[in-house]
């Protein structure tokens, strides 16, 4: 199959996602390894404090054996992302049929079912409607002959004074 922008350019993408992930996995299981093996030797460090150090209070949640686990939590939120996906994927395939007639490369397509329905449009109408009466030609009425404006006569220039 040949290769195009459409195809490679998701797989790519996928392709990357993927490494990045199992990157940022590995690094948290070295974190976790490293914060396990300095875990029990932590207590032993602070022995001689632990009898001066307040105690935690213990709490507890009401309800706290109902509550979901994080699998579960987790799987619902995917189910949910899930079914959401394929209602917009319906949707947006719903959305491309109803325009299908107006995208330019259904040129040919369109042009067929529009003129189809012309066709039965124009069809209909010529059987229904009554053919109309031919107008008669308007007669061309004279043309009123227009008044051709005066051309402005020029003012003398005033007079100058001989006071100086």
């Amino acid at each position: 199959m040949p290769s195009t922008p459409t195809r490679d350019l998701p797989e790519e993408f996928l392709a990357a996602t993927r490494k990045s992930q199992e990157a940022m996995i590995r690094a948290i299981r070295t974190w976790v390894e490293t914060v396990r093996t300095i875990t029990p030797k932590l207590p032993s460090a602070y022995a001689p404090l632990a009898g001066r150090l307040p105690k935690l209070p213990s709490v507890t949640v009401p309800f706290a054996d109902r509550l979901p686990k994080p699998e579960d939590v987790v799987a619902s939120g995917y189910d949910f992302a899930e079914h959401l996906l394929a209602n917009q994927r319906k949707f947006a395939e719903d959305l491309l049929a109803a325009t299908e007639p107006l995208i330019p490369g259904n040129g040919k397509r369109a042009w067929k079912d529009a003129t189809r329905k012309d066709a039965a449009v124009a069809a209909e109408k010529t059987v229904a409607a009554p053919k109309p009466a031919t107008p008669k030609p308007a007669t061309a009425k004279p043309a009123t002959a227009k008044s051709t404006p005066k051309p402005a006569t020029p003012r003398p220039a005033p007079k100058a004074t001989g006071t100086s």
